[in-house]
């Protein structure tokens, strides 16, 4: 059977829509499952760019004369 879904891109915060076929309870896993690993991911970004400090943007340079 075909579903049709909404899914919220979280890079971009849209809703996306999308068919799935299948069993209601398997597609439920699956998403769970991408949604889990999704989190997963952006938690361990979070974290790195915590790790690594503030980054500097930009640098000014005063020219002695």
């Amino acid at each position: 059977m075909t579903h049709k879904i909404r899914r919220l891109n979280t890079r971009t915060g849209t809703r996306q829509k999308q068919m799935v076929t299948g069993d209601w309870e398997e597609i439920q896993k699956k998403l769970e499952a991408e949604d889990r690993l999704k989190e997963a991911e952006q938690k361990a970004r979070m974290d790195e760019m915590r790790e690594r400090g503030p980054v500097i943007t930009e640098v000014h340079h005063d020219e002695e004369k």
